[in-house]
This record gives C-alpha cells, structure tokens and sequence, in this order.
C-alpha cells in the first residue's frame, strides 16, 4: 500500500501592491516568501513568524539597530571578487579603535604579547584609514559582546 504526503498548495510568488520591486507568495512547505529586488531566494518565514517579527516594537527595534550599526552593514548585494569575497574590508568607527587600543594594552600588561600584536595590528590599520578585515572585525565584535 503507497502513501501519499499531503502537500500545502503553493502559491506563485507575485509583485507585493505596496512595492512593485518585492514579491510574496506561499511556499511548498507552507510559509510566507517574500523576494526583495528579484532575489534568488526569498525570505520565508511561518505566519506566526512573521506576526511576531512584525510586531511594531520588534520593528522598531530593528530599524534602530540597522542605524546603530550601519557604518557595519552592507548595502544590497556586497560585490564579489573573483575569489568570491568582498571587496574592500568594514571600516572601523573612533570608539572601536578606543575598545582595540584598550585590548592591546590590557594583554601587553598581561604578557600576552602574540594577543597585544594582534589588537596592535587591528588598531593600526583601522587608524591609517584602511579598511579592516572580516576576520579583524570579528575580533573587534567579539571584544564589544564581551563589553
């Protein structure tokens, strides 16, 4: 004896009336897919997923997060090298560069000289105006989480 899945109807993705560059739709497993600025793939989340994000206080809460932090976000697509990563590196604000300065003294004090090197390195090339690395701004976000 076969069974057989019961399956969600999907419904096609079509443009959104508030954005015509955003499309929404159901997908196969039940959840709301939006494609922002033709997208490959969509954002899809559940109904009650969605409810919860879009709660006016969780919204807000987003958007003055993408404030506080856009000298870090990217804008739309990052552009690829031939290797596939981004160009550039993520630029480095006053206050950062305080916070690896500070680091670099603390593990010089400590003796942790490799460590001290490696925020010193930080520091300076934020401080010469270059853009630092992905790997080199993880360092610099993993010292604010640790606050």
């Amino acid at each position: 004896m076969s069974e057989f899945k019961v399956s969600v109807p999907r419904l096609k993705a079509e443009a959104m009336a508030s954005d015509a560059d955003m499309s929404i739709g159901i997908g196969e497993k039940g959840g709301v897919s939006i494609y922002v600025g033709g997208q490959r793939f969509p954002v899809t989340l559940y109904g009650d997923q969605w409810n919860r994000l879009l709660k006016p206080e969780v919204v807000t809460e987003i958007q003055e997060f993408i404030i506080l932090h856009a000298d870090l976000l990217a804008a739309g697509k990052p552009e690829s090298t031939k290797a596939g990563k981004p160009e550039g590196g993520y630029t480095v604000n006053k206050a950062d560069i305080e916070l690896v300065a500070a680091e670099a003294a603390k593990l010089t004090e400590a003796g942790d000289i490799p460590g001290a090197i490696k925020y010193a390195t930080i520091k300076s090339v934020a401080e010469l105006g270059s853009k630092v690395t992905p790997e080199q701004m993880l360092e610099i976000m993993k010292l604010k989480v640790r606050g």
